[in-house]
């Protein structure tokens, strides 16, 4: 049996090499197979971790309609013009029902603003609840920016 070096291989048959190939390849995959077993079994199944996402009544369409529908943009923000995002984050609880005293405001723009970001969260009907990986009810933080953009109408109350 020859030894495995580059300028011997072209005195090896195709088949033996493809055979080789396969070999090495398959050990290789089963290999990596393995890590990646040992990296997962290393993870505990923890019950407080959101596998399944909270969800609006309707989705993401819907949340965006709701917050339109529902925004009434403050005179002081509209006289100065400003217009931007505010990102709040609360918790939906396991009954689907928003924890009104978890509300934060992340990012704001101007206390008016960002009061009435609050404002349409408090209002939020109950969404479908997080679930995790038993597939149950559990409290979800979630994360969402209120977009104000001035028009005509809010310029000009």
């Amino acid at each position: 049996i020859h030894y495995l070096c580059p300028h011997k291989l072209n005195q090896i048959p195709y088949i033996m090499k493809k055979t080789l190939f396969l070999v090495i390849f398959t050990l290789f995959c089963i290999g990596n197979i393995q890590a990646l077993h040992a990296v997962y079994e290393d993870i505990p199944d923890d019950p407080n971790v959101v596998e399944y996402m909270p969800e609006f009544p309707g989705g993401m369409k819907e949340l965006m309609k709701f917050i339109q529908e529902n925004i009434r943009y403050p005179k002081s923000a509209a006289k100065k013009g400003i217009e931007g995002r505010v990102i709040c984050q609360f918790t939906i609880k396991k009954d689907g029902s928003i924890d009104h005293k978890s509300i934060i405001v992340i990012r704001g723009l101007h206390k008016s603003l960002d009061k009435e970001a609050v404002r349409i969260i408090k209002k939020m009907p109950k969404w479908t609840p997080g679930k995790n990986y038993k597939r149950e009810n559990i409290d979800s933080k979630y994360v969402i920016p209120v977009k104000f953009k001035l028009n005509k109408e809010t310029t000009n109350p």
